[in-house]
């Protein structure tokens, strides 16, 4: 120690010491000292680092250099262990964390302890002095880790003008400058962190980063819910699905006259739609003057016949209708009604005769206010028969045009108001003028196509359906309707064989379109001798149950008004050993929900309006007797038909074709499940609808 007690030296019998001083450059201020601590590598094993975990401190180096800025005077130490109790130096070093402070400096000064060490650079501010690191290296040459420890006490009141001493670091021997951190500026972080809730902000900042990916994830699992089951193409109510034409008069009696009504039909309704259809088409409701004998000369085309009902049974039928997701058409004949107005809508000519011999100067108020007074009755759509006897005479053009715009007039959204034309009507415009059947086809949203199968051969039947489908060669022109029978032929039964109409109706299932089943044919209902002389023999009695008086088409123990059907007892709907009923509901819920099946073509988009279609119907076998078609469509599994034509049974090996498939429909009920195709045995008529293995 010096005389003055300013300085003071300690050191033991190692390289070690400890001194104390005024801090330079102002060594007559003896409030403000410093104190340098250095020690040997034995001293630092020995004293300072702790064999055992040293016990929790609560801020290292930093703490105790700041707290002691703050702390009154401290007598000077007498030997090295006071320095160091005095100093509060933690126990283990290892833990004091190394300070990498950068501090503006002003100028380099080297200045010496009391013992010569030199020590390292101090920069000083205007009026403070700045700390300083030690460098020292041993006698021996290798590097010594040292500690310099600056103390500055009662910095507690300190103007803001004056420059703060600087904390120190624990450090190695190198020739690297340190960098240093002011109290002023450590006491602004620290009241700075203090201030800020930080476990508010954690939780806040984990709730926000949460409650995004929470709203993330619900957008992605909307968006795939959202998205539809399968992709498969657009269409219509009308287009590719099944119709079932029938004739309320034959198809149930509810009040027990005899005749079947509306309230009869309403009470079948679920029948048809478990059947697979879509639509029911009514024929022959308008009032006559002898229903139902008569359903051709009709006296009043906006009224149901009495015998049927009301026209609010009618509505009542409509609105069960829709409530099970069917469709109501009307069959109509236009003819008598373009030369009457709308206060006279009796039938001055007879339908099927030749009156239509004055149409030159016809007119369309009666044909349109008649379709508007069943629009509004809550009619979807008009199936027109006839207008081609008209041909000749009236302007077909304009009257299917001012059709067209009464029916878009009652659209609503997708649910069209639709007309349908039999094929013959654009046959005999073509005969007159080509270019008049193109803007008919254009207007239009069903084209009615009739196939025959009767006395046709395989090759014959192929080309009736090249044929027809060529006029669909544009897709922009309506769908095809495909019907086997009508209620003016003789039944499919009578024509065919009831083995063979369940075969025709399969192979009618897998053409493109729609496709519309006559009541009846279900069941092979095929009429009796007297009935195929009537002037429409379609019309037989349908047969619900195997009950010899009625089959259930009336409650009551009066007749029908027409014969029951032959063989009702075992061909009727409730049988459960016509095998027919089961192949035509699934070969119509089928034809309705495979997209191969009821699509009309494959569209390839050749421009924005100018898409191009390409057929999927494809002849994949045809001899003397048997026929198979193929249908496909791109990522969707192919179906086949085979129909044997013949009254015979055929065996045929079509392995070089198609190798297994399922079945999905057999009109003769003796095939189920994968069937191979090699040594196909056919039976006479037999139908086989198949989905084929990819």
């Amino acid at each position: 120690m010096d005389p003055y007690g300013r300085y003071m030296r300690i050191e033991d019998d190692s390289d070690s010491s400890f001194s104390c001083g005024p801090t330079p450059p102002n060594p007559n201020n003896d409030n403000d000292t410093s104190c340098i601590l250095r020690l040997s590598p034995e001293s630092l094993q020995r004293d300072l680092l702790p064999r055992a975990p040293p016990p929790a401190t609560t801020g290292g180096l930093r703490n105790l250099v700041y707290d002691q800025a703050y702390e009154p005077p401290q007598p000077a130490p007498h030997s090295l262990g006071d320095a160091i109790e005095s100093a509060h130096l933690p126990e283990n070093l290892e833990e004091v964390p190394a300070l990498d402070l950068d501090l503006p400096r002003n100028e380099p000064l080297d200045t010496k302890d009391v013992t010569g060490h030199i020590t390292t650079d101090i920069t000083v501010g205007e009026d403070r002095p700045a700390s300083a690191t030690s460098k020292e290296t041993s006698s021996e040459g290798s590097a010594e880790e040292a500690l310099q420890l600056l103390v500055t006490p009662q910095q507690a009141e300190i103007p803001t003008e004056e420059k703060l001493l600087h904390l120190g670091s624990a450090q190695t021997l190198d020739r690297d400058a340190a960098r240093k951190l002011s109290y002023q500026e450590m006491e602004r972080v620290e009241t700075c962190c203090s201030s800020c809730n930080w476990p508010l902000i954690r939780n806040v900042f984990v709730g926000v980063s949460g409650a995004i990916w929470l709203a993330l994830l619900a957008v992605c699992v909307g968006w795939i819910v959202s998205m539809p089951r399968k992709c498969d193409p657009f269409k219509k109510w009308y287009q590719g699905e099944a119709m079932y034409e029938l004739f309320p008069g034959s198809f149930q009696d509810s009040n027990g006259d005899g005749v079947g009504d509306l309230p009869g039909l309403q009470s079948r309704l679920y029948y048809v739609k478990n059947l697979g259809a879509s639509t029911i088409v009514l024929t022959g409701i308008f009032q006559t003057g002898d229903f139902p004998t008569d359903i051709d000369n009709v006296i009043n085309h906006k009224l149901v016949d009495p015998k049927l009902g009301t026209s609010g049974d009618f509505l009542n039928m409509v609105e069960d209708a829709h409530a099970m997701g069917l469709h109501v058409i009307l069959t109509i004949d236009p003819v008598p009604l373009l030369t009457s107005d709308d206060s006279d809508l009796t039938n001055p000519t007879p339908s099927n005769g030749t009156g239509a011999s004055h149409l030159q100067d016809a007119t369309y108020p009666a044909l349109l206010a008649t379709l508007e007074h069943w629009l509004l009755q809550g009619v979807d759509g008009f199936l027109v028969r006839g207008l081609e006897r008209a041909v000749d005479r009236a302007d077909v053009e304009s009257l299917v045009q001012e059709v067209r715009n009464l029916l878009d007039r009652y659209t609503v959204g997708m649910e069209d108001r639709i007309m349908v034309v039999p094929l013959e009507l654009l046959r005999a415009i073509q005969e007159h003028d080509r270019h008049n059947a193109t803007k008919v086809l254009h207007r239009v949203d069903l084209l009615d196509c009739q196939l025959q199968i009767e006395g046709r051969s395989p090759q014959q039947i192929v080309d009736q359906i090249t044929e027809i489908m060529s006029w669909d060669a544009s897709a922009d022109v309506p769908w095809f309707t495909w019907h086997l029978s009508s209620p003016e032929d003789t039944r499919l039964s009578r024509r065919l064989g009831r083995g063979h109409s369940v075969g025709a109706t399969l192979l009618q299932s897998l053409l493109p379109g729609t496709v519309t089943v006559l009541y009846g044919d279900e069941v092979c209902l095929m009429e009796t001798e007297s009935e195929t002389n009537q002037t429409v023999p379609g019309l037989g009695i349908m047969p619900w149950s195997d009950d010899v008086t009625s089959a259930d088409f009336t409650l009551s123990s009066r007749l029908p008004w027409r014969p029951l059907p032959e063989g009702h007892h075992l061909y009727n709907a409730d049988s459960q050993q016509n095998i027919s009923v089961q192949s035509v509901r699934a070969a119509l819920q089928t034809h309705s929900t495979a997209v191969p099946i009821y699509v009309n073509g494959i569209y390839e988009a050749v421009g924005d309006f100018n898409p191009k279609r390409s057929s999927n119907l494809m002849v994949r076998y045809l001899d003397s007797a048997v026929l198979v078609l193929d249908r496909f469509y791109p990522r969707q599994p192919r179906w086949c038909v085979i129909f044997n034509t013949s009254p015979e049974s055929l065996t045929r090996d079509l392995s070089h074709i198609f190798f297994r498939g399922l079945v999905v429909a057999s009109s003769t009920g003796d095939k189920e499940g994968f069937i191979r195709f090699k040594q196909l045995r056919l039976e006479p008529g037999e139908g086989l609808l198949v989905k084929l293995d990819r």
